[in-house]
Parts: structure tokens; C-alpha cells; sequence
């Protein structure tokens, strides 16, 4: 764990560094993926901060709903929340997915010609399990194998590292299937579901939303998305 280094007097916190980075990263990979496609003719640095806002306050409004009511109350009062840490995953997802779902219908663009956003996506998230382990957060649950990691005084499942590890490969999965032209979100969203539903029975920390036959919010919502993608994929396709 590296929560914070210090350069000189200065304290460089790392998980805010690391995802400023990826920002950068996402950006740049979304900005040369639009400008290649030759179906899409939209001004993407308008179109990309409006994703990043909507993301943003998606997983910050769903950190709200899952946290308990004291938790929650005091970080919608804190600046640091709003500007900082304290993210869920899902919630940023949902935000992103409407965002496009409305954009493309102003712009009359099909919804699946934005199915490429999902390789950038899936690399810097991947990445940014890697600052949830350099930060402590989003640990795992009490473990007593060698590959354990001490945290909060006790050894524990590195669940960060594991979803680092399969969202990358995940991303090379993904990556060959965009070279061969192959259909990516419901793809993506039927993997990374199961993957999350699996990976949540390794995690530890309190701050999961615990709701209904033990399982987290990431459980649930992960079943929900996994069932959305099911239907829609095996609808009729003159029906969609």
C-alpha cells in the first residue's frame, strides 16, 4: 500500500494522482477511436466532458445510495467527497450508458456506433483498481493464503489485483474482438457482470450496501445489467 508519497515537503497522494492519469489516458484512447470511426462527426471534446460529467456524478450519487445514512449524510457535505474519492463503479456506468443513450438519439447517431468507448473504459479501469490498491479502499475480505496482503491489521484477499488482472485481460479479449468488428457492449456488460458478481463475495470493506440475501449493491445491480444485456441480445432483432 502507497496511499501518499512525499517529493521534497510536498505529499503527493496517490490515488487522486493515479486518477488524473487515467483521465488523461481515457481521453486521449476515446478522442483517437472517435476521430478513426468515420460515421461519427461530433465535436469530442464537448461529447467526452459531458461523459466524464455524467459518469462522475453518477458513481458519486450512487456512493450516496448504498452508503449508510451517516456515512452518506456526511459526505454529501464534504467537498473533499464531491471532488475526490468515493466512487461506485456501477452507478458511473449507468450515468455514461444514459448520457449516450440520449446523445445519440439528439445527434441521430445509433447507439452501438459508441461501442468502441468500452476499450478505453475497460484499460483505465483496470488501471484504477491498481490506485484502489495503492490507496487501501475497496479491500478484501480476511484470507490466510501466501498471497495475502496486511491491511487494516489483518491479511486479506488483494480483490483489487484480481479485478485489475481480469480487466485487462478482459481488454485484450475486447481489443481483438473490435479488430474483427464484433458486436462489444453486450459483450463487455455480460463479462464484467459476471466477473463482479463473482469478485464481490472477495471483498471486505463496509462500504458495499449490503441489501438483500447478503448480497451488495454491485451484486445486485451486476444480476440487473446481466439480465438487460441477456434480453436485449436474444430479442428478436427486428423488435430492438
Amino acid at each position: 500500500m502507497l496511499p501518499f508519497f512525499r517529493i521534497g515537503s510536498e505529499v503527493i497522494y496517490t490515488y487522486p494522482l493515479i486518477l488524473g492519469m487515467l483521465t488523461a489516458l481515457f481521453y486521449e484512447k476515446a478522442k483517437v477511436l472517435i476521430k478513426n470511426d468515420k460515421s461519427i462527426n461530433i465535436n469530442h471534446n464537448w461529447f467526452l466532458l459531458g461523459l466524464f460529467l455524467s459518469a462522475w456524478f453518477g458513481a458519486k450519487v450512487l456512493f450516496l445510495i448504498s452508503a449508510t445514512p451517516h456515512l452518506a449524510s456526511r459526505a454529501f457535505s464534504s467537498t473533499n467527497f464531491w471532488l475526490g474519492g468515493g466512487f461506485v463503479f456501477y452507478g458511473g456506468l449507468i450515468a455514461a450508458l444514459i448520457y449516450l443513450f440520449i446523445y445519440s438519439k439528439l445527434k441521430d447517431i445509433s447507439f452501438q456506433s459508441f461501442s468502441f468507448l468500452i476499450l478505453p473504459l475497460t484499460l483505465t479501469h483496470g488501471l484504477g483498481r491498481v490506485g484502489c490498491f495503492m490507496a487501501g479502499c475497496c479491500y478484501g475480505r480476511e484470507c490466510d493464503l501466501f498471497w495475502s496482503v496486511s491491511l487494516h491489521g489483518k491479511n486479506r484477499h488483494p480483490v483489487q489485483i484480481y479485478e485489475a488482472i481480469s480487466l485487462m485481460i478482459l481488454y485484450f479479449i475486447l481489443r481483438k474482438r473490435y479488430r474483427n468488428k464484433q458486436p462489444l457492449i453486450f459483450f463487455y456488460l455480460i463479462s464484467y457482470g459476471t466477473l463482479r458478481f463473482i469478485l464481490e463475495f472477495f471483498r471486505g470493506d463496509k462500504i458495499r450496501g449490503i441489501y438483500a440475501m447478503g448480497l451488495s449493491t454491485s451484486q445486485l445491480l451486476s444480476i440487473l445489467l446481466l439480465l438487460c444485456a441477456l434480453a436485449v441480445l436474444f430479442y428478436p432483432k427486428r423488435h430492438r
